[in-house]
């Protein structure tokens, strides 16, 4: 049993995969091997897989049981004080969920990258296929009950506000059950105002996040854009001190040559002075001799 998660994340989004590097089987010498592939690694992943879906099936029911609490709730305190330990225990469940997603598709992959014969390799494809058949269900009864909780959320919604036609007037009912309500957001204000400006705010607020974080990925694109050109910087300079390393290598050289090219020169400078005194010497005797000679 497969099933491709890549197409969706089971939340609206599309899950995107961090490591592209296939798997390899140990010792694999050929493109196909009988190898025994080693699952002591696997295993654990497995288990913790399992025990984490386990505690998302639990969260699952005490998620439940915190709904049906809120919906039999009329304290308007006790009524946002649920709401936001629904929406906050929501969020952590999906967080989990998407991180058990997420690490199947790994999974997955690296099953389907190794070639191998071995038959440690059945065994892993049938436990990965029997935990991706546990997180289907699970997701199932996620999404399930995500539906029927936005439906119960906005008939609840609608009967509070029918009973009170006074401050909800009929045509303001439907314009407050556009901006998707909880009833949270009743039980902050006791009129149809109160109520449309507070989901404003909200909405307003939500705006504002949404353009902070754009800003913050402008800055953060920004910040790539300056450490590659800073790199670019940083390459060039090192390679001005190769450069400035190689000139002073070969300057040194040079050096070396041109004081052998030195003391060479002052050797053949003395030599020549020498065999010029020697022929001057020879030079005088022999016109001093030569006048003895003749006398």
């Amino acid at each position: 049993m497969m099933i491709n998660f890549a197409e969706s994340d089971g939340f609206g989004g599309e899950v995107n995969l961090d490591d592209d590097e296939p798997y390899v089987a140990p010792n694999s010498n050929d493109s196909r091997t009988s190898n025994v592939l080693d699952l002591s690694k696997f295993y654990p992943r497995i288990d913790e897989l399992r025990e984490t879906i386990s505690e998302c099936e639990k969260d699952l029911e005490k998620l439940s049981k915190q709904q049906t609490q809120l919906f039999k709730t009329t304290k308007a305190d006790k009524i946002v004080e649920l709401d936001k330990v629904i929406d906050t225990d929501t969020l952590a469940l999906q967080a989990k969920l998407q991180k058990c997603q997420q690490t199947l598709l790994n999974i997955q992959k690296e099953n389907n990258s190794i070639q191998s014969d071995a038959p440690e390799l059945i065994i892993r494809r049938n436990l990965t296929d029997q935990v991706v058949g546990t997180l289907s269900q699970v997701l199932d009864r996620y999404s399930e009950n995500q539906a029927n909780h936005k439906i119960k959320t906005k008939e609840t919604v609608r009967g509070r506000m029918a009973k009170d036609p006074k401050n909800f007037p009929e045509d303001r009912v439907e314009e407050i059950l556009d901006q998707q309500p909880s009833l949270g957001d009743i039980a902050v204000g006791n009129t149809a105002d109160r109520v449309l400006n507070h989901l404003q705010s909200r909405h307003q607020a939500a705006l504002e996040l949404e353009a902070s974080m754009r800003e913050l990925f402008g800055l953060v694109q920004e910040f790539a854009v300056l450490v590659r050109n800073q790199q670019e910087m940083l390459d060039k300079l090192e390679t001005h001190v190769d450069s400035a390393a190689e000139h002073v290598v070969k300057g040194t050289e040079n050096l070396e040559k041109a004081k052998k090219r030195s003391k060479k020169n002052r050797k053949c400078i003395c030599i020549g002075l020498i065999i010029g005194i020697v022929v001057l010497i020879v030079v005088v005797a022999l016109g001093v001799g030569i006048p003895l000679a003749s006398s």
